[in-house]
């Protein structure tokens, strides 16, 4: 609400306070309204208390309002002769206020909030931030950072629970070993216990990589390797199962560009070598390794490139004399 103050003399209250300070009034003289845009009005802003106290830079009129935590003092901004308004704490006042900020930075309060708490709430007038320019510039600031804290411990719950499950996966996946083992003993060429068991060893490969734990990984690929089914086949599906690991780390957010560059070669070159493995041994299926989508992180390799070529070249029928 805009109000305007004058006095029944017709003066702005400005000169009114000059005029008194040159020549005060009796004790029991009282100015009695100012005006108010909405046609109200209230009382006159009396003359400042006799303990008022003494800002720099600022002269006070008058006392606008008091309460038990402080007062509101009408002044003068002398740096720019302009009437404002100005609040102070009562000493008890600002010994609650302190007892209340020490008690939330014992609570474990954020301690660039209460700094700025306090640059706006001292007790003096001339430690308070005066531009309310730099106080939305410092809540902007201190709003932006607990944004980006949020969303980092976002982030971090978030992969907590992928990497708990990663965790809860590979447990279930070890504890089914043993009774895949079992059934696999009784029966050794029984195709789907051999498929379980392939199937089990290839999400194992997966869930190392999931878990950052390469060794194990590739110690499962080989575990496929050495199973003893078909020599050429089963190096071909454990280089499979390391190169269905690509993605996974190449994508990890718990890993920088350079860690993830060199995971994404690790399990690369490790396949690589399964596949050499693999047509060492006897290996001849060129469209099922062309066509295969588990290889599909292979393909923009020269060396993959050029085992293919090899293999298709192998397989070309021999030209009659």
């Amino acid at each position: 609400m805009l109000v305007r103050f004058k006095h029944p003399s017709g003066a702005t209250r400005q000169e009114h306070a000059r005029t008194i300070a040159a020549d005060p009034p009796p004790p029991d003289t009282v100015a009695v309204s100012q005006e108010v845009s909405t046609g109200a009005t209230v009382p006159y802003v009396p003359a400042p208390p006799a303990d008022a106290p003494t800002i720099p830079g600022y002269r006070i009129t008058g006392e606008i309002a008091k309460g038990c935590m402080g007062r509101v003092y009408a002044v003068i901004d002398l740096s720019l002769d302009r009437e404002v308004a100005i609040k102070t704490l009562l000493p008890g006042a600002n010994a609650d206020l302190a007892e209340v900020l020490a008690r939330l930075d014992t609570c474990g309060a954020d301690a660039e909030l209460l700094a700025i708490a306090r640059r706006c709430l001292g007790a003096n007038p001339e430690e308070r931030i005066a531009d309310s320019r730099e106080v939305a510039a410092a809540v902007a600031s201190y709003r932006a950072k607990v944004e980006a804290r949020l969303r980092q411990a976002e982030t971090e719950a978030a992969e907590a629970l992928v990497r708990e499950a990663e965790q809860r996966k590979r447990r279930r996946l070890d504890e089914g070993r043993p009774h895949h083992l079992a059934a696999l003993k009784a029966n050794p060429r029984h195709p789907t216990y051999r498929q379980f068991y392939n199937f089990n060893l290839m999400e194992l490969a997966r869930a190392h990589a999931g878990l950052l734990d390469p060794e194990e990984a590739l110690r499962t690929a080989q575990t496929r390797r050495d199973t003893g089914w078909d020599p050429p086949a089963d190096a071909y599906d454990a280089a499979c199962a390391l190169a269905r690991c690509i993605p996974i780390v190449a994508k990890h957010e718990k890993l920088d560009a350079d860690k993830r560059k060199e995971a994404v070669r690790f399990y690369g070159d490790e396949a690589m070598q399964l596949l050499r493995d693999a047509l060492a041994k006897g290996f001849k299926d060129a469209v099922r390794m062309k066509k295969n989508s588990d290889l599909e992180p292979l393909r923009g390799r020269e060396d993959f490139q050029k085992l293919l070529a090899e293999l298709e070249k192998k397989l070309l029928p021999a030209k009659q004399p």
